[in-house]
C-alpha cells in the first residue's frame, strides 16, 4: 500500500527529530565529562580529584562518591593563624563524611603569614584541627596570597620552612606546598621548596611548569553531582601514596642522674645540715623533708647545681626528721627530675 506524501513527511520529520535528540544527549554527556576531564590529561596522571572549602557550601558527599568523578578530595581545614574563627566551618563535616564513605582525602590551610611567628601559629592551627582525623592524602601549605609579592624569596622560604618544620615537630611528616605556576617560578624559589612535593595551579589545557610536581590543579570550573558550586579540578601525577600523617611517638627523655645524701648533721640548736653528692650535667637540686618515713614529704629547698649542701633551721628538739633529695635538668624549656635519693633520717 502506497504511503501518502504527508505520511512520508511525518516519518522523515520524526527521524530528524530523533537524530537531533540523540546528538543533543551525546553532546550533554560529552559536555559534562569535559567539565571534569577538561584539560589535556598528562600521560602520568593516575587519578582525578577535587579540592573544596566552605565556598562550595554543604556538599552531598554520597552523590560525589556515586558520580565516580572524584577519586579523592583535598579539603580546606582553615586559613591563617590559630584562631577558632579562622577554622573552615565545613571542615569537620567534610572530613567526617569522607571518612564515613571511604573517600580518600587530604587537607590544606590557606596561609596569610608574612612572618615566621605567624607561620608557626598556622602550623599549630592545622595540628589542632587534625586531632582525631585519619587523612590518607598530604597536608598542603597554601601559599598564594597577594602579600607574598611584597616579600623576598628568602623571607618566603623562611616562612615555609617554619610551617613545615613545625608540622614535622608534631610528627606530621606528609606535608607539601600549594601555589600557582607564577609564584613557584618567581617567589617560591628558596631551597626548601625543592625538599617538598609541589601541588601546582595552572588553569590551562596543559601544565607548562618545568619543575617537578605531584599534583596539578587545572580548572576552577568543575561540575560535580552533589556540589552546588563550581569546584577546583586536579590531576594526581604519578602513583605516589602517602598517609595524611603519622604522629611521631613522644621522644623518651632520659631522667637526669640521681644523687645520694652523704650526711645529716646537727647544726646549732635547731638546725640540720644536709650534704649530698654533686652530679655533673644537672641544673639543680630539690630537697624534701617529712616527720614520717613513707609520707608527708614537702619541698623545703631548690638549689643551684653549684650547691652541695643545705641547712634546714627551725626544727624541734627531740623530733625525728626524714630527708630525700633529687636532681633536676632543664630540657627544651621543661624540667626533668631524677628519682629520689634513699631516705636518710636524724633526730634533732
Amino acid at each position: 500500500m502506497k504511503m501518502k506524501r504527508s505520511e512520508k513527511l511525518g516519518m522523515f520529520t520524526g527521524l530528524v527529530v530523533g537524530v537531533l535528540l540523540l546528538l543533543i544527549s551525546v553532546f550533554m554527556i560529552f559536555q559534562t565529562t569535559c567539565k571534569v576531564w577538561g584539560a589535556e590529561k598528562p600521560a602520568n596522571a593516575t587519578q582525578q580529584g577535587i579540592d573544596v572549602s566552605s565556598h562550595q557550601g554543604k556538599i552531598d558527599w554520597e552523590q560525589v562518591k556515586n558520580s565516580a568523578l572524584a577519586d579523592y578530595a583535598i579539603i580546606r581545614c582553615g586559613y591563617g593563624v590559630n584562631q577558632t574563627d579562622k577554622d573552615d566551618k565545613y571542615w569537620d563535616y567534610n572530613s567526617s563524611e569522607c571518612e564515613r564513605l571511604g573517600i580518600p582525602y587530604g587537607t590544606y590551610l590557606y596561609s596569610g603569614a608574612d612572618t615566621t611567628a605567624k607561620a608557626k601559629s598556622e602550623a599549630e592551627h592545622v595540628v589542632r584541627l587534625l586531632q582525631g582525623k585519619n587523612l590518607t592524602y598530604p597536608i598542603y601549605y597554601d601559599m598564594e596570597a597577594d602579600m607574598l609579592n611584597q616579600l623576598s624569596s628568602t623571607q618566603i622560604g623562611n616562612i615555609a620552612k617554619t610551617f613545615l618544620n613545625t608540622m614535622e615537630s608534631y610528627g606530621y611528616k606528609n606535608v607539601a606546598v600549594y601555589s600557582n605556576k607564577y609564584l613557584f617560578e618567581t617567589k617560591l624559589t628558596a631551597t626548601v621548596f625543592s625538599d617538598y612535593p609541589k601541588w601546582i595551579a595552572q588553569h590551562s589545557n596543559k601544565c607548562t611548569y618545568q619543575g617537578s610536581y605531584h599534583m596539578w590543579q587545572y580548572s576552577t570550573q568543575g561540575v560535580i553531582p552533589g556540589i552546588s558550586e563550581k569546584v577546583d579540578l586536579n590531576y594526581k601525577i604519578g602513583n605516589w601514596t602517602y598517609a595524611g600523617y603519622s604522629p611521631a611517638k613522644k621522644p623518651v627523655v632520659a631522667k637526669p642522674k640521681a644523687t645520694t645524701i652523704k650526711s645529716l648533721k646537727k647544726s646549732g640548736k635547731k638546725a640540720v645540715k644536709i650534704t649530698y653528692k654533686k652530679v655533673s650535667g644537672v641544673s639543680g637540686y630539690q630537697i624534701y623533708m617529712s616527720t614520717k618515713k613513707k609520707s608527708g614529704y614537702k619541698k623545703i629547698a631548690t638549689l643551684s647545681s653549684k650547691k652541695s649542701s643545705y641547712t634546714k633551721g627551725k626544727l624541734k628538739k627531740g623530733k625525728k626528721y626524714y630527708f630525700k633529695v633529687r636532681t633536676m635538668k632543664k630540657v627544651s624549656g621543661k624540667y626533668r627530675y631524677s628519682s629520689f635519693s634513699k631516705v636518710r633520717s636524724i633526730k634533732r
